[in-house]
């Protein structure tokens, strides 16, 4: 039997096992850096495979080290594990028992498929020629897990040479492998701002300097400003996410505040969307007789993936599942994932799997009714059990 039989046949046999750990995950979620539940199970699940396992990672994260028959380099696979703080309301039979709390982003899934792949290498890792490390992450959602994590040294002892992620991801075809070389997912910048006025009566609006036709204003120019400045070449997106500001109908408030985030690759292109926003900023709030406060940081770098890695994947991709469900994803995705600060330090790719029974209508993540089947885990766990073989055996 060849490394593909055997790989096919340990994921399916484990399958059932896999789909199981995905709805127990499912059905109870927790948010960021409070992952207790979720990093016990992944860390008994490895120990019954007799991995070799560390707990503590950024308080919640999880590792676990499988030593293959044959001398290598070190390779690390990463799962995020977080849900997110949304009342589920799917209808599902292992829906979420935690009030408040759903995986709407298919970490459940990560965690499960990683899960899988630990159980087909720990079978096959006499032919492994190196070590693998897998990492079970904290707090995706929230920007801190990857690099907390770093520089807690999770790249180190062993240390790692390369990395591999994955995401199953909604807008995409159920089963089909999307991989691209160079960008593949933008970094995130998170904005906010005050425009600060002096409020009053609604009814005496001379009196005031108003806020909130200020802040309409600002945004609006922001947004136009955007799209002139920038090269219609340059990937990139602005969001306004949150307005806050006034309590009831009769009282122009004092001032309003404004959040929202940047998606881009360049970072001169970010440095200028900044500076853009603060120059629109002081000559609005000046020219009414307001003021402001503003506050722009680049909370992830953008995911750019490693060329001859790419490679690997999609060649393990094709291999398992066959050419014609391996795609090359034509254009970068605007999220961001803090995958990017392994593959900042060492080689690595992120990849999706698709999930999309229907492509016109799919699965919508951070959503209360995401729901995907997860048939689908098969998939995940062959292409990242045979991509690990094709990045340590060449």
């Amino acid at each position: 039997m060849d490394l593909k039989e055997q790989i096919k046949s340990i994921s399916q046999e484990i399958s059932p096992w896999v789909i199981d750990i995905r709805r127990d995950i499912h059905a109870n979620p927790e948010l960021s850096m409070e992952e207790t539940r979720t990093g016990a199970l992944a860390a008994e699940e490895m120990r019954k495979m007799g991995l070799e396992v560390t707990t503590g990672w950024t308080s919640t994260g999880v590792v676990g080290i499988l030593k293959g028959g044959k001398p290598g380099k070190t390779l690390m696979l990463r799962a995020d594990m977080d849900a997110l703080p949304i009342q589920e309301k799917t209808g599902l039979a292992y829906a979420s028992k935690n009030d408040g709390v759903m995986h709407a982003c298919a970490h459940d899934g990560h965690v499960a498929a990683l899960l899988g792949v630990a159980r087909v290498l720990t079978q096959l890792k006499d032919q492994i020629p190196g070590t693998i490390k897998f990492f079970f992450q904290p707090s995706e959602e929230y920007n801190q897990g990857a690099l907390d994590s770093v520089n807690q040294g999770v790249l180190e002892n062993p240390k790692v040479d390369c990395v591999l992620g994955l995401h199953l991801w909604g807008p995409l075809g159920k089963g089909k492998v999307y991989v691209r070389k160079g960008p593949f997912m933008a970094n995130c910048c998170v904005f906010n701002f005050r425009i600060i006025g002096n409020g009053g009566h609604g009814a005496m609006p001379q009196n005031t300097v108003d806020p909130i036709a200020m802040t309409i204003c600002a945004i609006n120019d922001i947004t136009f400003a955007f799209s002139r400045k920038k090269s219609p070449y340059d990937q990139s997106v602005i969001s306004f996410c949150a307005v806050n500001g006034g309590s009831t109908y009769n009282i122009i408030p004092h001032y309003v505040d404004v959040i929202g985030t940047v998606r881009a690759f360049d970072a001169e292109h970010v440095k200028m969307i900044s500076s853009t926003m603060d120059k629109i900023l002081k000559g609005v709030t000046e020219s009414w007789g307001g003021s402001y406060t503003f506050d722009f940081n680049s909370e992830i770098p953008p995911v750019i993936n490693n060329a001859e890695m790419t490679e690997k994947v999609q060649k393990a991709a094709e291999i398992m599942i066959g050419k014609e469900k391996v795609l090359e994803l034509p254009n970068p995705e605007m999220g961001s994932e803090d995958f990017s600060y392994y593959s900042e330090k060492v080689p690595g790719s992120f990849f999706f799997v698709g999930i999309a029974d229907d492509e016109n209508n799919p699965p919508i993540h951070h959503n209360e009714g995401f729901a995907w089947d997860d048939s689908v885990l098969q998939s995940a766990v062959e292409v990242m059990s045979m991509s690990a073989f094709e990045v340590l055996t060449n």
